[in-house]
């Protein structure tokens, strides 16, 4: 099996982030050719730590099929590894933010708060606290998803 291959189906392409929890790549499902991302963490070697991937892995595993959640397509360890497969989202609202000249016109921030709202709410719905929000935290869809900035406006499912 190639080391660079999860889950049997899941081949690694490009690193797309890193932070303290682990570094994201984008990656490919070797069947279908969809995009896919793929989160690592070196495992643990003290199986008593909770890893933060498979906690990730849980709480996604329970709010999926919510509002703006990525599906988990594959989560387990592999070799030296903790790995997490889930679809490919696009830019953060942060990122979006800074390409759209630090300006969101008040019809973008009023669609964006109604959209933040339901999926905070949804994510209370099920006994969860998210603990950490902020603009890079929330990313947009791909696709037909999109949310498109075009002259200081943002259109958005």
């Amino acid at each position: 099996m190639d080391s660079f291959t999860f889950g049997g189906k899941y081949r690694l392409e490009e690193e797309i982030a890193m932070g303290g929890c682990g570094t994201v790549f984008q990656g490919v499902h070797t069947i279908a050719g969809k995009e896919v991302a793929i989160k690592l963490e070196p495992a643990l070697s003290r199986p008593s730590l909770t890893s933060p991937l498979k906690q990730e892995s849980k709480i996604y595993k329970t709010l999926m099929g919510g509002p703006g959640v990525p599906w988990i397509m594959y989560s387990g360890k592999q070799g030296d590894y903790n790995v997490m497969v889930i679809d490919l989202l696009g830019s953060s609202l942060e990122d979006l933010f800074r390409m759209c000249n630090r300006f969101f016109s008040l019809k973008t921030v009023l669609m964006l708060a109604d959209q933040l709202i339901s999926r905070i709410e949804y994510i209370h719905s099920r006994a969860l606290v998210h603990r950490d929000i902020k603009p890079a935290n929330f990313v947009i869809g791909t696709g037909k998803n999109t949310c498109l900035c075009e002259h200081h406006r943002l259109w958005s499912r």
